[in-house]
């Protein structure tokens, strides 16, 4: 909602008056955050605007960083880095470019997900950031949502951003309502009917994806499910209407998964890649009347991990991410692995630096869940082992083949382009880039 005709003012002022709805993309704009300060330490949307109540919700618990019992003054708060686009030698950053579509990373999930780019912390903002003229970030959180609501929304999602498919959403809409009143719910015995009218692949019928290249190196569309902050909440607890059952959870994310690998749209042409989110960890004494970290978030994290490792995707696993350091070498001995983590428990208090209500993130949350999914973005993926031979839960197994500095820029640098005859520039550029990824195909099918 910023609104202004001079652009340089209205981002002076952006930290200050930023509104929850901007798009992500305008965000990318913003290539470094402001330091916090006593006079602006939360640099988070307080005025009255016109946005929906969870959006003003979020506003305010963001400026008030932390759950109302722990008494810390938000501006003692620690913030994140700065997040800036990884350099590379100015050769590679003046000839890496493309003309051809840009690849797409789709956000699907919870409020975790929603309240990513809904401030200048959110992760989804950083990835923006860092993927800026790369990768267009599309988020498609909802929040409240779970497995069994986004696994109804998911078609449509992925009509809209990958073309209408032979799959009809308004006829499994009819099968999963039928009875719904009587049970208060579709089972699992129902899910599995629907996913049966889905005539999705099994894992064992899924074509290795290198079969799938054509004209491009990197995945066209890779898609980050992350569901179960929801679908945890107690059965007969304050917020039991959210509640799914962990067998249907991981019934739930397996037909998403499939769902999204099978589908056949108009758009496709660059092959698809999927990855699953786990859900976070909560604060259980914030949380007692919802939730229990220990006892039933951790089964339904553990359900998203077991997933993974039977379709053969990678998985950004967020609760013991936050809880545990990121694990960088996969030689290091038991009691080295165990100090590290003893250091990071005593260095980083995640309940009170990583979550704002028990639930939701903070800033630092925020990054860490930056530095999470990045890691999993940066990992290769071997498409030769798609199908599940290689273990997900391998330190360096499964990645999404999105490393940033592989990735070229959209679009000749404008110090490359012929100031008089621009069409032509973009014409030599394409010509080229197509010659090079025949021969890419013709090297992969022999």
């Amino acid at each position: 909602e910023i609104v202004g005709s001079n652009l340089a003012f209205s981002f002076a002022l952006f930290p200050l008056f930023h509104s929850p709805q901007i798009d992500t993309n305008y965000l990318s704009l913003s290539l470094s955050r402001p330091s916090p300060s006593k006079s602006h330490p939360s640099i988070l949307c307080t005025r009255q605007c016109r946005c929906s109540e969870s959006a003003i919700s979020w506003a305010k618990i963001c400026r008030l960083g932390l759950a109302k019992d722990q008494k810390k003054n938000i501006s003692e708060m620690q913030m994140p880095p700065p997040i800036a686009i990884p350099p590379v030698p100015t050769e590679i950053y003046l000839q890496h470019t493309s003309v051809q579509h840009r690849p797409k990373l789709i956000l699907i999930g919870d409020s975790i997900t929603e309240q990513g780019s809904s401030h200048a912390h959110g992760w989804v903002t950083d990835l923006s950031i860092r993927y800026s003229r790369r990768v267009d970030v599309i988020n498609r959180g909802m929040n409240g949502y779970n497995s069994r609501w986004g696994l109804a929304c998911l078609p449509l999602i992925l009509e809209e951003i990958l073309g209408p498919s032979d799959y009809n959403f308004y006829n499994d809409l009819d099968a999963s309502t039928q009875g719904y009143d009587e049970r208060n719910g579709t089972n699992l015995d129902d899910q599995q009917k629907i996913a049966q009218n889905r005539k999705c692949p099994t894992v064992n019928e899924q074509k290795p994806l290198k079969q799938a290249i054509t004209s491009h190196p990197h995945p066209q569309y890779t898609f980050l499910i992350g569901y179960g902050a929801n679908d945890s909440c107690l059965e007969s607890g304050a917020h039991s209407r959210h509640h799914v059952p962990v067998e249907e959870y991981f019934s739930n994310l397996k037909q998403m998964a499939e769902l999204v690998q099978s589908w056949k749209g108009p758009s496709i042409s660059g092959g698809i890649a999927v990855g699953l989110i786990t859900p976070p960890p909560c604060d259980t004494d914030i949380q007692s009347k919802s939730r229990d970290n220990e006892n039933v978030t951790r089964l339904y994290a553990e359900e998203c991990i077991k997933l993974a490792n039977e379709l053969g995707v990678p998985v950004v696993d967020l609760w013991n991410g936050m809880q545990l350091p990121i694990r960088v070498d996969d030689t290091l001995s038991d009691e080295r692995v165990e100090k590290e983590e003893e250091e990071f428990v005593k260095k980083y208090k995640w309940k009170s630096l990583y979550l704002s209500d028990g639930l939701h993130l903070t800033p630092m949350g925020n990054y860490r869940m930056y530095q999470l999914v990045v890691e999993i973005l940066d990992r290769p993926r071997d498409e030769s082992d798609v199908c599940g031979s290689v273990p997900v839960s391998s330190v360096f197994g499964l990645g999404l083949g999105l490393k940033v500095t592989d990735l070229p820029r959209h679009y000749p640098d404008q110090k490359l382009v012929n100031a008089e005859n621009p069409s032509e520039t973009i014409r030599a550029n394409l010509q080229a880039e197509l010659s090079d990824n025949s021969s890419l195909v013709h090297k992969s099918e022999s």
